[in-house]
């Protein structure tokens, strides 16, 4: 197939940029090898006509957004504030997306490579793109994690750690719920808090008002409870059978932050409706307890209880108690309490009270009978009566006691001056029939 031969002369005298020429006729610029039309009317004339490329034609295409042709005729993509396409996701300005709604977007990684996020991460709820909202997590740049725990989900805990394959858990019995620990099937769960160098601190804080003015916490308000909850055959309660309590024991001010500890259990045979404080911690009575019982030894500076039941009691210094019920040894020293009557008129009597007395001193001159009250099994007082001197030899009469009641076989004694009598009685039952005295 024969070709044809297309030459141009060269025109040295014509500038290419005002060039008109003859209508139809074509030249080039030497300079770019542009190629132009002349039409007879525009200077540098116009382009040459080209057919325009589409899915089914080859022709000439130009550059959209973000498409660059530089002026060396380079073609490349300035991605700058352009949407792209690719796969399912769109890419707009710096927002990857998802093309289709409600489908799932992942990012995989291959054999055993990481997925890598350097310096800060944050999360938002669906309906709360940044910068309008705060970000429900967030991962600081420093390595610091906050979490902002909505309050839509009441009974849901704010972060959940569950360590059941199934991902199945029960919820919260009561709101507030910001931590949820559920261990593996079958295993105990077990918090740990290690310390390294120093002692690992549990703080609970408490401040009424709000976070731009906290206020003071008031007496009678607990600060902390520990508390404990049980599964019935009913299935899971949301009240504790066993509380631990820190409470405020005074309007809290700087020089004035007074406390306790109170421990509440519930009986046997009874529901947690029927929850008892049991024992209270506090500086002005120690460890007050309705009920204190030990196998072991108790070595303390002063107790005071209802009731202690042990087999050894050791005491520093005093214990002021209702009742001790020990099967064991009782080892140091105990103090009597003294009780002075001071001066019985003539004829007069002095009383015994069994519930109070121990050691009972009277002086008397012309005349004295004793009485009694509040017998007690068990108890044992003495009375020292001092005779003065009086009229001489005077009566000290025992009251309604029976002779065979005391060790003489006598309920009288013939008291002379200035000698003191040492009685000490025995109450065995609660009325004066069972009350002997040793004179």
């Amino acid at each position: 197939m024969a070709i044809g031969k297309i030459k141009a002369s060269r025109v040295n005298t014509v500038d290419a940029t005002t060039y008109v020429g003859e209508e139809g006729i074509l030249f080039y610029n030497f300079a770019n090898g542009v190629i132009r039309l002349s039409d007879g009317i525009t200077s540098g004339g116009v382009p040459v006509p080209y057919t325009i490329a589409s899915n089914t034609v080859v022709g000439g295409i130009k550059a959209g957004p973000g498409v660059v042709i530089s002026n060396t005729g380079e073609l490349f993509i300035d991605s700058a504030n352009l949407a792209v396409s690719f796969g399912n996701f769109t890419a707009n300005n710096n927002v990857l997306s998802i093309v289709n709604v409600d489908e799932n977007m992942y990012l995989k990684s291959s054999g055993n490579a990481n997925i890598n996020l350097v310096g800060g991460v944050n999360f938002y709820k669906s309906n709360g793109f940044p910068p309008s909202t705060e970000p429900f997590f967030r991962a600081k740049s420093d390595g610091q994690l906050r979490i902002l725990v909505p309050v839509e989900d009441p009974l849901e805990g704010g972060i959940e750690i569950i360590g059941s394959a199934t991902g199945t858990y029960l919820t919260p019995g009561q709101p507030g719920a910001m931590l949820q620990l559920t261990g593996n099937p079958n295993v105990s769960a077990r918090f740990y808090m290690d310390s390294i160098g120093e002692y690992a601190s549990l703080v609970g804080r408490r401040y009424n008002g709000n976070v731009a003015s906290p206020t003071q916490v008031l007496a009678g308000q607990d600060v902390l409870r520990f508390n404990a909850t049980a599964a019935t055959n009913a299935g899971m309660g949301n009240v504790a059978m066993a509380q631990m309590q820190f409470r405020a024991l005074e309007n809290q001010t700087t020089t004035a932050q007074g406390s306790s500890i109170n421990f509440i259990v519930t009986p046997v045979g009874s529901p947690v409706a029927s929850r008892v404080e049991v024992a209270n911690i506090n500086v002005a009575n120690g460890v007050s307890a309705t009920k204190f019982t030990t196998s072991g030894n108790i070595t303390a500076g002063n107790i005071a209880a209802s009731n202690i039941t042990t087999t050894n009691v050791t005491i520093n210094s005093n214990i002021t108690v209702g009742n001790i019920n020990a099967s064991g040894a009782y080892s140091g020293y105990y103090t009597h309490i003294v009780r002075e009557a001071g001066v019985i008129a003539d004829g007069g009597t002095i009383s015994i009270n069994f519930l109070t007395d121990d050691i009972v001193k009277c002086l008397w001159g012309n005349g004295l009978t004793v009485n009694y009250s509040n017998f007690i099994p068990g108890r044992s007082i003495r009375l020292m009566a001092t005779k003065t001197t009086g009229t001489g030899v005077d009566t000290l009469n025992l009251g309604n006691i029976s002779a065979n009641q005391t060790s003489t076989g006598s309920a009288t004694i013939s008291g002379s001056s200035d000698v003191t009598y040492i009685i000490e009685f025995f109450s065995t039952s609660s009325t004066v029939a069972g009350l002997y005295a040793k004179l």
